[in-house]
This record gives C-alpha cells, structure tokens and sequence, in this order.
C-alpha cells in the first residue's frame, strides 16, 4: 500500500469534493486495497454498471477497476457495500483470493447458492485461463508493481490456486456436485500441456474427478503438445480402451512417439503408426539430435510407402522440412533404389524436388539420388531447374548447381536437342527482351 496517496485523501474525508475528486479517491483507495477510505466514499456517480454507462461517466466502472487491478475480495465486498454491483461478464477471477473467499463473495454478490457460486466461477476460471493458455495477456487482470508495469507472471500462482480449489471442492463433498468435478476437469484440460501447471493436474487427478473419457482427452492434449511429464502421468493411469481411442501425435518431442510404439498405443508397421511417424516428420523441429529414436521407430514397411504419384512419402516429408536433419534422409530411403524410385509417370522424387524445392536436390544427391535421372521428355534436374519458370534462375543459382552436379550434365540433350545450357541462355534472352 502507498501510505501517502492513501494519507492524502483520508485528510479530504468529510469535505465536499467535487465527482472528479470523488472518484479519484476512490481508485486510489482501490489501488491501495484501503477499505476504511473506500467506505468513506461520497461521490455521486452512478453505482449500477447500467446507470454508469448511461451517464457516460468517462472513468472506468470502479467494480471493473478493481478487477483490473487484481484487488482482493474484501475490496470488491467494500465495493458491494457502498452500492456498486458485480458487472456483466467473467470478471472474478481467481486473483481475487481462496476459492472459499471468492465463492461466498458471489454468493452474497449475486443472490446464489453454493452450487451456482462454484460453477459461476469455474466458468470465469476457464474463461481466464484459457485467454493465458492462448498468450493473450492484456485480457488479464494484473496487479501493478512498485515501478507501475504490469507483470504476467501468474502461472505459478494458477498452479497452486487450482490445487486449492481441487482440495475446496472435495472438502465440501465433491460426491454431491459431480458437474462442478467435471468442470474443473475442463479447467485441467487447458492446462495439461503447461509445464508449470503439472503440479495442477497431479492433485486433480489424485481427487479422483475425472473419468477415462477425460483422461483420454487429456492424454492427446499431452501428446500433440509434446508434455512428456503429463503424458507419463496419464499413461499411468489410463485404460486400455482410452488408448485405443488416441489419434494425436506429438510436434517435437520424439521419446513420446517412440513411448507411444512401446506401449501398444501405435502399433509398429500398421497405417495409425505410419500416419504419426509421418505427421513427425513433417513437423520436425527439436533441437535435440534424435537420430537412434528415429532408427528404432522407423518400421521397415514403411520405406516402400508411396504417395498416390508413386513418390516414397517419408523422404518427401523430410526434404520439405528445413528443420529435418539431412544425415537422416538413408535412415528413411536406405538404398539408392528406394530414393530412386520411380512413379507411375516413370519419374524420382528428384524431379519433384527440382521443380517445386530446389534447395534441397544436394542433400537428395548425397543421399543417394541419380543426377543423371531424366524424365520423360529427356529432361536432367538442370533442365527441370532452369525451366519450370517459378524461380527466378541467376548465373550465381547455376553456379551453386552446378557444384554437386556431374561437370558433363550441362551437355546432355533433351528430348527437343537441348541443353541445360541453351535452355538458360533462352531464359536470359526472355528477360532481357522483357526489360
């Protein structure tokens, strides 16, 4: 509390002050959580949050104000004391103080019962936590530090006001409101994938609120959120027939994908477990090397899977990950026949890669690719570079190719009698004739 600010209106108590004065007060007095000075409020301004915004009063509604600055329930009581009403909207949030202060706030605030009070604020709660979960920060209520800037860092304090509202809700026997259990289980449902909130979901779940519906739920938030601590957790706990159900994969860590092989949740070598090895590699981006899990995941059926053009899927998926580490390409296509493969129209994944990503045709050709693979109308990977028009082709990018190409590909002929060579000089004369 700033002892001056509060000292200095104090001294105006009793006077007759002026509405503006009146209100500044007492959003100082609300600042300040000084409950003698806001009962000593006198001012004239609407009290109801309708009849404020008729008035079009310029300051913010004082119950709102208090929220803003994450006051403590006995200033929003104080609030309630002299008139002002809860406003419109989630707006008590657990900032406020212990689950059983803020339930009979709303009790007495709103005119509910118990059960309405507790589900009244597992709404808010979600509401609130869910705008954290999304880095939606400036929605959230926060208390002001000494040098005035505002500090998000609650995650700490949601961690252990939820393990509080859990031991609420059991000690007022859970077994009589099993929608406020589920509800809470929601709330957990946010944040199972926060790694600071594991604590959170470990005294849930040790209340007993959830069932395997929502363990199974919780798992797959786990997973395609890459929390290993929570997935380990749940897979503790979770039945057979909630593992069936799983369909997420995780992003970038590994282990959980190779964890999810060892206990049957994917079976090696079937379509599910091809699809998340797949949708992994897509998405690749750790910085850890994961080289050996990748080894003992990678099923062998899995190298002749082909796209509906004929392509190996795996290496495709790993060539259009920048993240996706190169040294990994023969693990995925192991002989140069499986990277050499061609489709229906008798063409490599080369010539894919040629056309649509040509940075990564070195990799490719170190892995194993042909460089004198043509397709069907006599057309080197130089031709298909230098001809598919999308990129814009310098005499540095033919330079760069042709420092892991073969020296001899710039003369070999297509199909019409022409070289990489003549090609690109026709591709100069265009631009040179379009300037």
């Amino acid at each position: 509390m700033n002892r001056e600010i509060s000292n200095y209106y104090r001294a105006l108590t009793g006077k007759e002050l002026s509405e503006e004065l009146a209100l500044e007060a007492l959003y100082a007095a609300i600042r300040n959580e000084d409950i003698p000075l806001i009962r000593a409020y006198r001012g004239n301004a609407p009290t109801d949050e309708d009849e404020w915004e008729k008035k079009k009063c310029e300051d913010m509604y004082p119950m709102r104000f208090a929220f803003r600055e994450m006051a403590h329930v006995s200033v929003l009581e104080a609030l309630l004391d002299i008139g002002f009403t809860l406003p419109s909207g989630p707006d008590v949030t657990p900032f406020s103080g212990t689950p059983e202060e803020i339930t009979a706030f709303l009790m007495r605030a709103k005119g509910i019962d118990w059960k309405e009070a507790v589900s009244y604020l597992l709404f808010s709660s979600s509401y609130y936590i869910d705008v954290l979960h999304k880095d939606s920060y400036f929605q959230i209520p926060f208390r002001l530090n000494p040098d005035d800037v505002y500090e998000p860092g609650f995650i700490s304090y949601l961690n252990s006001w939820i393990v509080d509202f859990a031991l609420f809700l059991k000690k007022e026997d859970i077994g009589q409101g099993r929608e406020e259990a589920f509800n809470l289980g929601q709330i957990c449902r946010v944040l199972v994938e926060d790694e600071e909130l594991f604590k959170a979901l470990q005294a849930c779940m040790s209340l007993g609120i959830f069932d395997e519906y929502d363990e199974g739920w919780m798992m797959s938030r786990a997973i395609c959120h890459d929390n290993e601590k929570a997935f380990d957790l749940l897979l503790s706990r979770a039945s057979d027939d909630s593992l069936c159900d799983i369909n997420s994969y995780p992003r970038k860590n590994m282990r959980i994908l190779e964890k999810m092989f060892a206990h049957e949740i994917l079976i090696p070598g079937t379509d599910q477990a091809f699809e998340a090895f797949e949708h992994f590699i897509y998405r690749f981006n750790s910085e850890h090397d994961n080289t050996e899990i990748i080894k003992r995941v990678m099923h062998p059926s899995y190298v002749k899977r082909r796209d509906d053009k004929g392509n190996p899927i795996l290496l495709h998926a790993a060539l259009v990950n920048d993240n996706f580490p190169t040294d990994c390409y023969p693990i995925l296509a192991p002989s140069r026949e499986d990277i050499n493969a061609r489709d229906s129209k008798g063409r490599t994944i080369l010539y894919y890669h040629a056309k649509r990503y040509p940075y990564c045709l070195e990799d490719l050709i170190n892995a194993g690719a042909d460089p004198y693979d043509v397709d069907e109308n006599g057309n080197t990977v130089l031709h298909i570079m230098i001809a598919n028009g999308r990129y814009d082709i310098t005499m540095e990018d033919f330079k760069d190719a042709a420092k892991f190409l073969p020296g001899d590909i710039i003369y070999k002929k297509n199909n019409d009698g022409k070289t990489p060579v003549d090609l690109f000089t026709e591709l100069l004369t265009r631009k040179d004739e379009a300037e």
